[in-house]
């Protein structure tokens, strides 16, 4: 069986591009938590979901994304969770096989760490790409083979 791969852009600091345009490319739903749908647009990458409280886009940015048809908003204003937390959940719920996640670097430090441990709160399915790692919760259940590079 083929991997469902969802890629949720979170709205933080991208990789490098040869890191993220495969993952656009590869996956089969891009989901932007809501103030990522900026990032996008300006990538002028196709986005499938926006998900979140919508408070990180303006009127306009709002206005500009419901003339794409086939966008779909998911408004959930939930303050249990964050908004990443939010887009893997909802992948999950549609049958998303593989979670890719992007925009989790830069700004406060606070938000980096939340990312990183919402790994905890979700499949170990996911994993979060950063300019320099792969982080990916391991769980007891599977067996696991990571590898390192030398001089890494």
């Amino acid at each position: 069986m083929a991997a469902k791969t969802y890629l949720v852009v979170s709205n933080g600091q991208w990789p490098k591009e040869e890191i993220w345009r495969p993952l656009v490319e590869d996956s089969v739903h891009l989901i932007a938590c809501d103030g990522a749908a900026n990032q996008c647009l300006a990538q002028n990458i196709s986005m499938d979901t926006v998900i979140g409280d919508m408070d990180s886009l303006s009127k306009e940015v709002q206005i500009q994304l419901q003339q794409q048809p086939r966008l779909q908003f998911i408004h959930q204003e939930n303050q249990e969770n964050n908004d990443l937390v939010k887009a893997i959940n909802w992948s999950v719920e549609q049958g998303a096989t593989q979670i890719e996640v992007i925009g989790i670097e830069g700004g406060d430090l606070a938000h980096q760490f939340a990312a990183i441990l919402a790994l905890c709160e979700v499949p170990s399915n996911t994993r979060l790409h950063t300019t320099d790692s792969i982080i990916q919760l391991i769980d007891n259940t599977e067996y696991n083979n990571s590898s390192i590079e030398k001089n890494t």
